[in-house]
C-alpha cells in the first residue's frame, strides 16, 4: 500500500526559543533592498504564477540577477512582503525563527507572544495573514544542508495557503523538491531565464545605461557574456566614457584584463569552490570543450565526471548542445582562469598546456576544439598535421582558428584558403569571400576539390552580381526565389535541401501557411551543413513573425542567438532586423553585419521589415520604403521590389495623395504577375483605403488562403466604458466551457466558439487569459507576452483594441460581459458553473498529493484517473515555445507523468499487473524519455513473471537510449 512519511521536525525546529532569544537579529537581513536594475516585464510575467504555488525557485550562478528580480517582484506586488536575506551563520534553526520573526513584525500585525517553534510561527502568520503574503528568502544557498534548512522545509508544510514563497539560490536546495513538483506547489526558474536577451542588451545600454552599442559591438558583446547581467554591469562601468575603439578592445579582453571583472570572479563565484573544484576548474580552462574522459587524460586524474556534475549543479558548466556528457564554461570565467593560469605559471607552461589540450581533443575526436588548442599554443606544426589528417572534416567547419594562423599557411595551404572563404562567407564578407575562394580554386589546381571553390563561389557570386546566373545549387536556387514568385504544391515532398528552397520560395511569395510546413518539417532535420540549418530556422521565425504567431518573437530570438553562435553574422543581423520591430524597438539606419558593404540586401529587407511593422502601427516612411524598391530593382530583385513597392503604396494611400490608386493598381497587376499573393494583398489593401469597394474583403481572404497576417493599422478604440464599470458582470445565462489541455477550446451553451475569426495576436490573448482560469492579468504582463518592448501608450491601445475585439467574437455566445478590467487587469468571466480544465486538473493533482499524503491508495487512484483523464495533450500546444507557456506546460507534462506512475504504484501494491503496466505506458506516452517509467515497466514486468516482455521493454529503453546517443 502507499504510505507517506512526513517530514521529521527539524533539529532546533521546537526548542527554537532558546536559540532564537540568543540570535542576534540583523535589521538588514530583514528589510526589502531598494529595487536596482533595468525593470524586466519579461521576468515579472513569468514570475505572475508564483502565487497559485508555495515555493518558487530562482536558481542561478552568482551576478545573474537574482536578487534583483526577487526585489524588484517584491517592490512591485501590492502585498505584505516578509524579507529574509540569509547567511552562512544562520545555519540553526533558531537563527532562522528569530529573523522570520522580526521580518513578520516588520510587515504584519502579529500578536506579542514571541515564536518558540515552527508551529508558533505558523500560527502566528495564520491569524495574521488576511489576504496574500510573499515571503521572500534570498541567498538560500547558504543555508544548504543546515538545520535552518531543514526548518524551512517543514515550514513549507505548515504554512498557510495565502502564503508564497519565493527563493533565490545559487543551488537548487536540500529538500524534497519532488513531493511539491508532484502536489503542484512547485515553480522553477534556471539560469537560462534570468539571462539577458539580445534584445534586452541593446535595450540595457540604450535606454538605461543611455550608451547605445552599435550592432557589431552588441553581438560580440552578447556572445561573450552570454547574457550574464553582472559582467554587463561591470563593462558598463569599465567603458563609461571610453571611445567607440577603445569599447571593442574591452570587449575582446572580457575576463582577462578588466579589473572589476576579474575581482567580481575571483570574490563572488570562486571564492566559495573547494579546493579541488576550483584547482579543477583552473587546469580545464585550456580546453574549449570538456568531458569526463577528456580532463581525466589532460588531468591525469580519475572521476572528472562527478566534478562536473558537481559544477554544473553550481552553475559553473553548462551542457554543450545535445552532446551528452560534453561541457563547456562561460566564456568570460574561462578567459579569467586562463590567464590565472599564464600568472602563476607562466607563458611556456601554458602554450604547453595548450598543446596537451589539443592532442587529448583530437584523440577524442573534438577536431574543431583541438584545432583551436593548437593555434591557441602556436604549435603551428600540429595544427598542419591536423589539417592534413582531417582537412575535410575540419574545414567544413571553420571556426576562430582561421583568423590566428600564420600567413605562411594561409597563403600556401588551399584547404585553409577554402575555410577562410567559408569563415568570410558566414560573417558575411561576400567580396572577400569570392576572391578567396578564387585563390584556392587556383591552387588545387585540377584536384577535386576546386569544383567545390568554384561551385560555392557561384553560388556566393549570384547574391552579389546584379545579373545572377542560372540556378544550379542551394544558394542559385534561393537567389532565384528572388525573382519570380512561386506558387508551392502542397503535396510534393523532397529531401531538407528542397524543402528549405521551397519553404524560403513560399516566404518570398507571402505564403506563409506553406512557408511554416516546410520549413517546420525540416526543422532541425537539415544535415551536414551548419548554415542551411541556421537558414531554415530563420525562415521559420520570418514565417512565424508575418503570420503574426505570438511565438515570433521568442524564434527569431533564438534564431538571432544560434546563428551569432554559429558563426553567421549575416544571419544574425538579419535576425535582429526582424526582431526589433516586432518588439517596436527604433531601428538604427544600418543594423546588420559586413554583407551590406557588399551586396546592399541587409537595407532593403530591414526597410521591409521595418515598413511592415510601421504600416501596422498606421505609420510608415514611404521614402525609405521607395528607396528600398529601387535597391531591389538594382539588385535584380523583382520580387522583394514588389513587395516593397507594395508598402509603399498602402503607406502612401493611407495619405490619399494624387496618383495613388494608380500605382496600387500597378503593385497589384506587377504582384499577380510575378505570383506573389502576399504583395497582391497589400496593393488590394492600399485600394480599399482609398475606398474601392469590395478590396478588402478579397484581400482579407487572400490573406487568410496564404496564412498571412495583415498590417491593418488599429482602429481608434472607443471609451472603454462597460469594462470600466464598478458592479460585476452579470452571470452568463449559458454554461460556458473551456478546455486548454491538447489546444484551446470554447463553448457556449454546448456549441464551440468559432475561434478562427479571431486575428492571431487576439486568440494569444485569449489563451493567456484562458491559461490564468479567471484570475486577473495585469495589462502589463498581457502588453509584454503580445507586444514586447512597446511603450506604454502603444501597448495599452493595442491590448485595448484586442480586448474589443475578443468580447466582439465571445459575448455573442457568452450572453454577458466575456472579459472584465478590473483596475489595470483583465479577466476572462468565469462563472460558478462553467467548466475550466485547468482547474479541474489542479483540484485533481492537489487531491492525489493529499491522498498519497495520507496513504489513501484508493483516493490516490481515483485523483489519478480524473487527472489523466483531463490530460487530452500538451498545454495550449499552438502557441509553440512562447516564452509566457513553456513553464505551465512543462508543469502540466510532469504532473500528468507523474500522476500515471503514481497510478502505477497503486496497482502493483495491488498486484494488478496488466493495470499497472498500462499506466507506466501511459507515463511513457506524455514523457518518453522518463528514465523512472522505463525502469518502473521493466520492473512491473519482471515482479508480474513476463519475462519476455521485460526483454521487449529493455530493448525498446535501449533502442531510444541509442537514438539519443545518436543524436547527440
Amino acid at each position: 500500500m502507499i504510505s507517506h512519511r512526513a517530514p521529521q521536525p527539524a533539529p532546533g525546529s521546537e526548542t527554537g526559543a532558546r536559540s532564537a532569544d540568543r540570535s542576534v537579529v540583523v535589521p538588514a537581513k530583514v528589510r526589502v533592498p531598494p529595487p536596482a536594475g533595468m525593470a524586466r516585464e519579461r521576468l515579472a510575467g513569468l514570475l505572475e504564477p508564483a502565487w497559485s504555488h508555495r515555493l518558487t525557485l530562482v536558481v542561478g550562478p552568482a551576478g545573474c540577477g537574482k536578487t534583483t528580480l526577487l526585489t524588484q517582484f517584491a517592490t512591485a506586488c501590492s502585498v505584505p512582503v516578509l524579507w529574509y536575506r540569509a547567511e552562512c551563520s544562520d545555519g540553526d534553526a533558531g537563527a532562522l525563527l528569530a529573523h522570520l520573526e522580526a521580518a513578520a513584525r516588520v510587515a504584519l500585525p502579529i500578536a506579542d507572544a514571541p515564536w518558540r517553534s515552527l508551529g508558533d510561527a505558523a500560527h502566528s502568520l495564520e491569524g495574521a495573514v488576511s489576504d496574500r503574503l510573499l515571503l521572500v528568502l534570498d541567498d538560500l544557498h547558504t543555508l544548504h544542508g543546515t538545520d535552518a534548512e531543514r526548518a524551512i522545509e517543514q515550514l513549507l508544510h505548515y504554512l498557510p495557503d495565502a502564503i508564497a514563497v519565493l527563493a533565490g539560490s545559487r543551488r537548487p536546495p536540500a529538500i524534497n523538491l519532488s513531493r511539491l513538483r508532484v502536489a503542484g506547489m512547485l515553480m522553477e526558474l534556471g539560469p537560462d531565464a534570468l539571462r539577458f536577451r539580445l534584445w534586452e542588451v541593446e535595450r540595457l545600454f540604450r535606454e538605461y545605461y543611455a550608451d547605445p552599442l552599435s550592432p557589431e559591438e552588441l553581438a560580440e558583446l552578447a556572445r561573450r557574456t552570454d547574457g550574464w547581467p553582472a559582467v554587463l554591469h561591470l563593462f558598463h562601468l569599465a567603458t563609461r566614457g571610453c571611445t567607440r575603439v577603445e569599447r571593442r578592445r574591452r570587449i575582446a579582453v572580457l575576463g582577462t584584463r578588466n579589473p572589476l571583472v576579474r575581482e567580481y570572479l575571483v570574490h563572488n563565484v570562486l571564492a566559495d569552490l573547494s579546493t579541488e573544484a576550483r584547482e579543477f576548474l583552473l587546469r580545464s580552462a585550456l580546453l574549449g570543450r570538456m568531458s569526463g574522459a577528456v580532463c581525466d587524460a589532460l588531468l591525469d586524474r580519475q572521476g572528472s565526471d562527478r566534478v562536473l556534475a558537481d559544477l554544473e549543479r553550481l552553475q559553473l558548466v553548462s551542457p554543450q548542445g545535445e552532446d551528452d556528457g560534453w561541457y563547456r564554461c562561460h566564456e568570460v570565467l574561462r578567459s579569467h582562469l586562463a590567464t590565472v593560469l599564464e600568472e602563476e605559471e607562466g607563458e611556456a607552461w601554458v602554450r604547453e598546456e595548450r598543446r596537451r589540450a589539443g592532442s587529448v581533443l583530437e584523440s577524442a575526436g573534438a577536431d574543431g576544439d583541438a584545432l583551436a588548442a593548437y593555434c591557441a599554443a602556436e604549435d603551428w606544426t600540429a595544427a598542419g598535421r591536423l589539417l592534413g589528417l582531417r582537412r575535410e572534416a575540419v574545414v567544413s567547419d571553420p571556426g576562430w582558428w582561421v583568423d590566428h594562423l600564420p600567413d605562411a599557411i594561409l597563403d600556401e595551404d588551399p584547404w585553409v584558403m577554402l575555410a577562410a572563404a567559408r569563415r568570410h562567407r558566414s560573417a558575411g564578407r561576400a567580396r572577400t569571400a569570392v576572391a578567396l575562394y578564387r585563390r584556392a580554386e587556383a591552387a588545387f589546381g585540377t584536384a577535386s576539390p576546386s569544383d567545390t571553390c568554384r561551385r560555392e563561389r557561384a553560388g556566393l557570386t549570384a547574391w552579389i552580381d546584379p545579373h545572377p546566373a542560372p540556378a544550379g545549387g542551394v544558394p542559385e536556387l534561393l537567389r532565384a526565389a528572388t525573382l519570380t514568385g512561386h506558387r508551392t504544391p502542397r503535396g510534393e515532398r523532397g529531401g531538407p535541401e528542397a524543402e528549405l528552397i521551397a519553404g524560403v520560395a513560399a516566404l518570398l511569395a507571402g505564403e506563409c501557411a506553406i512557408a511554416t510546413e516546410r520549413l517546420g518539417a525540416v526543422l532541425g532535420g537539415v544535415e551536414g551543413s551548419r548554415g542551411l540549418h541556421a537558414c531554415v530556422r530563420l525562415g521559420h521565425a520570418i514565417a512565424a513573425a508575418l503570420s503574426g504567431d505570438a511565438a515570433a518573437a521568442t524564434l527569431l530570438d533564438t534564431a538571432t542567438e544560434a546563428a551569432e553562435r554559429e558563426g553567421f553574422g549575416w544571419l544574425a543581423g538579419l535576425a535582429r532586423a526582424a526582431t526589433a520591430p516586432l518588439r517596436e524597438a527604433p531601428l538604427e539606419a544600418r543594423q546588420g553585419s559586413g554583407e551590406d558593404e557588399d551586396a546592399g540586401w541587409g537595407d532593403g529587407l530591414r526597410a521591409l521589415l521595418r515598413g511592415w511593422a510601421e504600416a501596422g502601427r498606421g505609420e510608415g516612411d514611404a521614402e525609405d520604403l521607395e528607396r528600398a524598391r529601387r535597391r531591389f530593382d538594382a539588385l535584380q530583385a523583382p520580387v522583394l521590389a514588389c513587395w516593397a513597392g507594395a508598402l509603399e503604396v498602402l503607406v502612401r494611400a493611407r495619405r490619399r495623395p494624387h496618383g495613388a490608386r494608380a500605382a496600387a493598381i500597378r503593385i497589384e497587376r506587377a504582384a499577380r504577375r510575378l505570383g506573389v499573393p502576399g504583395a497582391r494583398c497589400l496593393a488590394l489593401l492600399a485600394l480599399a483605403e482609398l475606398g474601392e469597394g469590395g478590396h478588402r474583403e478579397v484581400a482579407t481572404a487572400l490573406a487568410r488562403s496564404c496564412g498571412l497576417a495583415l498590417p491593418e493599422a488599429p482602429p481608434v478604440p472607443a471609451p472603454d466604458r462597460a469594462a470600466d464599470s464598478a458592479g460585476p458582470p452579470v452571470a452568463p445565462r449559458c454554461r460556458v466551457r473551456i478546455s486548454c489541455l491538447g489546444g484551446l477550446v470554447v463553448s457556449v451553451g454546448g456549441r464551440p466558439v468559432d475561434l478562427a475569426t479571431l486575428r492571431p495576436k487576439v486568440r494569444s490573448l485569449l489563451r493567456i487569459l484562458a491559461l490564468h482560469r479567471g484570475r486577473a492579468v495585469h495589462r502589463e504582463v498581457l502588453v509584454e507576452a503580445l507586444w514586447p518592448e512597446a511603450d506604454a501608450d502603444t501597448g495599452t491601445r493595442n491590448l485595448q483594441v484586442a480586448i474589443s475585439s475578443l468580447r466582439q467574437v465571445l459575448d455573442r455566445g457568452w450572453r454577458a460581459q466575456s472579459v472584465v478590467r478590473e483596475g489595470g487587469a483583465y479577466r476572462l468571466w468565469v462563472g460558478p458553473d462553467d467548466s475550466v480544465d485547468l482547474l479541474a486538473f489542479e483540484a485533481a493533482q492537489a487531491a492525489a498529493g493529499a491522498a498519497h499524503g495520507r496513504g489513501d491508495a484508493d483516493a490516490v487512484r481515483s485523483a489519478c484517473l480524473q487527472m489523466l483523464a483531463l490530460y487530452q495533450g500538451e498545454l495550449l500546444p499552438e502557441e509553440g515555445p512562447a516564452e509566457w507557456v513553456v513553464a505551465d506546460r512543462e508543469h502540466r507534462r510532469t504532473a500528468a507523468a507523474d500522476a500515471a506512475l503514481m497510478l502505477a504504484a497503486v496497482h502493483a501494491d495491488w498486484h494488478e499487473w496488466p493495470d499497472a503496466t498500462r499506466a507506466c505506458e501511459r507515463a511513457l506516452s506524455i514523457d518518453r524519455d522518463c528514465d523512472r517509467a522505463w525502469r518502473l515497466l521493466i520492473s512491473l514486468h519482471e515482479r508480474a513473471g513476463g519475462v519476455a516482455e521485460a526483454a521487449r521493454a529493455r530493448r525498446r529503453y535501449a533502442l531510444l537510449l541509442a537514438e539519443v546517443e545518436v543524436q547527440s
